[in-house]
């Protein structure tokens, strides 16, 4: 889902080090951040805030959601009140999917439970099941502005604290100091002479010294 939103910047890390060939995982926001927790994923992208306090984050965009229906649907206001959708079925991301545990709690907030019609990892099998008719979606708005519009409608969602909101995650030094598995200047010389995109991240690792 965040695919567009780094390529760009990948593509521009290859061009300066291209002697460096990242390697990527891709999965849902929860799933990601216990990775990261865990020591085995560098660095990650998921919806702030995160559920892990010890992680650091920086954040990186910021965007809406969008309700999306089947093309044929009947008019609908813009924008458009969550409660409004009470009693349509919804289509969700998986539940490893930051996004969908948000969603869930919003409608509850708005005193509803959606049936859930169906769930995926992709979004644009997403779009295909609302354009079917299955059920509506909530799509960060790059997201949907991407579905076809002859199938299917986009509004904006009336939820000014339901908005994607992303942001870098990794894990701090701190615990490297903490376990004693090395000291300020293992630390700082794992930064200074290795190679890769925790370079970008040097002063978050020089914070605790």
């Amino acid at each position: 889902m965040v695919g567009p939103l780094i390529v760009p910047l990948l593509a521009s890390f290859r061009a300066r080090h291209p002697g460096i060939r990242p390697r990527f995982t891709e999965s849902g926001g929860l799933a990601l951040e216990a990775a990261v927790s865990r020591g085995e994923v560098d660095l990650a992208i998921s919806v702030l805030p995160v559920s892990d306090d010890s992680l650091a984050v920086a954040p990186m965009a910021d965007y809406p959601l969008w309700a999306v229906l089947p093309a044929g649907s009947p008019p609908v206001p813009s924008p458009l009140p969550l409660a409004a959708l009470h009693e349509q079925p919804f289509v969700l991301y998986e539940d490893d999917f930051v996004l969908t545990g948000r969603i869930l709690a919003a409608c509850r907030q708005c005193g509803f439970v959606p049936a859930v019609a169906g769930q995926s990892r992709h979004w644009d099998f997403i779009g295909e099941l609302v354009a079917a008719g299955t059920g509506v979606a909530l799509l960060p708005s790059p997201v949907a502005s991407r579905l076809d519009p002859a199938r299917v409608r986009c509004v904006e969602l009336d939820e000014p604290d339901l908005r994607w909101r992303l942001g870098w995650v990794w894990r701090e030094a701190l615990h490297i100091l903490n376990k004693d598995i090395g000291t300020t200047g293992d630390i700082d010389d794992s930064i200074v002479y290795s190679a890769g995109m925790r370079w970008a991240f040097m002063g978050s690792f020089l914070t605790y010294r």
